[in-house]
């Protein structure tokens, strides 16, 4: 009966333990985030961290003009390694407007639009969103902007990879969850 019991107690240290190994998911961008400001608005693009890696943007766009600005949704794009791979969904959107092109937002001066973008080909709906993480490599946000009869448009990218974790953090380990930097 011991000798059960040790089997038993040893079967379950050596495989009950064991797993397989954990990856989790760095940006190699730092910071986390990127700014871009110019006369006509300032911009905060940062990743949004999941339990494991990160799987979408967080963008908070002030209008430093005196005229309105909109941002084409159209022409906003996510990319994969430098190639469109479609638009974004947003949070609060419900599944049966995923395929529709959303309208411009306009951004009246002085005002700031936060939203948090979700890649469309990382996103599926069975009851609820379900979001994908952001693959290796260079995942970009390519924000389109119309001021007046301008248009501009600005790509920032984020380099990720995926890593192995070989020992659990220590509970004193401080875990940086991302974030924005302050617009100006």
């Amino acid at each position: 009966m011991k000798g059960t019991i040790l089997s038993l107690v040893l079967f379950i240290t050596v495989f009950g333990c064991a797993s397989e190994p954990r990856y989790v998911w760095e940006s190699e961008t730092s910071p986390f985030w990127h700014e871009i400001k110019n006369e006509y608005y300032s911009a905060v693009i940062s990743v949004i961290q999941a339990d494991t890696g990160y799987e979408g943007f967080l963008l908070t766009i002030r209008n430093r003009s005196s005229q309105e600005l909109t941002i084409d949704w159209s022409e906003t794009r996510f990319l994969k390694n430098g190639i469109a791979d479609g638009g974004f969904v947003f949070e609060g959107m419900p599944p049966k407007d995923h395929d529709r092109v959303r309208p411009l937002d306009t951004i009246r001066p002085g005002s700031v639009l936060t939203e948090i973008l979700y890649p469309v080909s990382l996103a599926s709906y069975s009851g609820e969103w379900h979001h994908k993480l952001l693959p290796d490599g260079i995942n970009s946000v390519h924000l389109a902007i119309r001021f007046g009869q301008y248009e501009m448009g600005e790509t920032k990218d984020f380099v990720m990879r995926s890593v192995e974790v070989r020992q659990k953090p220590q509970p004193d380990e401080t875990v940086w969850r991302g974030g924005m930097g302050t617009l100006p």
